[in-house]
């Protein structure tokens, strides 16, 4: 795990981010590219509607441009001290050497269009923490995880230094789940506790697969633990917080939209429980 790439906008939201792409470079000897998506033209005169479009002037669109550039420097001011507060090495341009670091960027969207090549090789994208009154962010999720398939870490909470040092796995055996688990191996790997979750859903169920999930870490050289808990009547999400943290743990992995994303739209689903709720950290893969 390599290279990093860091959604920031200028905000607040934007530490719980930094701080955990910093310990996670550090810890992994990775480079992380910050970046932040300016809007294009097209995209500020379609948020108003084609019916308003014709009538907003230059000017305001001049002033929607320079509010972004005005954001794009507090992303870069302050990602780039946390950087160097942190002891890693700033560069102008992401780096070909192995040297941890950071580097920044602005990239002009349309903003998918902007996430696609941000993303692109990168062994893991973090976003901060979504705002429950905006669903642009949450958008920007899913589109990265079920579209580019690209390892999505949302930093929720606090990040404190000991992030991911101790790491719950919510493990089921099907496919998004093993796909997390291999994706998060370099994170396991470095951490000092990994704990495999199951949560049986029925009583009936055969072989559980946290044992094929310990195997594969152990041929990977991560001692873990499991454990087994039966579905309670509490959201599964919630279950599998609670059952971290009863062990410390300070991130949670997990398979991402198992169910259809439609379907966990009009049902609900514990993907988009913990993206809009978890206290911990989660990653995700689909």
């Amino acid at each position: 795990m390599r290279r990093i790439s860091l959604l920031l906008n200028g905000s607040a939201q934007d530490r719980a981010a930094e701080r955990a792409a910093l310990i996670l470079a550090t810890r992994l000897k990775a480079q992380i590219e910050g970046f932040f998506i300016r809007p294009s033209v097209a995209e500020i005169m379609a948020r108003f509607g084609g019916s308003v479009a014709g009538s907003i002037s230059g000017e305001i669109i001049e002033q929607i441009l320079a509010n972004a550039d005005e954001f794009a420097a507090k992303a870069k001011s302050g990602f780039e001290s946390l950087a160097r507060a942190s002891g890693l090495a700033v560069f102008d341009k992401p780096s070909r050497a192995a040297t941890p670091g950071v580097s920044f960027n602005v990239i002009q969207g349309p903003a998918l269009e902007a996430l696609e090549e941000a993303t692109e090789l990168s062994d893991l994208v973090i976003f901060g923490e979504p705002d429950r009154l905006s669903g642009s962010l949450i958008g920007d999720i899913e589109y990265t995880m079920l579209t580019l398939r690209r390892t999505v870490l949302v930093a929720r909470g606090e990040i404190k230094d000991s992030f991911a040092e101790r790491v719950a796995v919510a493990f089921s055996g099907r496919h998004e789940s093993c796909t997390a688990l291999m994706r998060a191996l370099p994170i396991l790997q470095a951490a000092k506790s990994v704990e495999i979750i199951h949560i049986r859903e029925h009583d009936d169920e055969k072989a559980s697969p946290a044992l094929r999930a310990l195997r594969y870490l152990g041929q990977n050289g991560v001692a873990a633990s499991s454990l087994e808990a039966k579905l309670s009547g509490a959201e599964v999400g919630e279950q599998i917080v609670d059952l971290a943290k009863k062990n410390d743990a300070s991130l949670v992995v997990m398979g991402g939209y198992g169910r259809s994303r439609m379907r966990e739209l009009i049902l609900g689903g514990t993907t988009r429980h913990l993206m809009h709720n978890s206290p911990l950290p989660v990653l995700f893969a689909h």
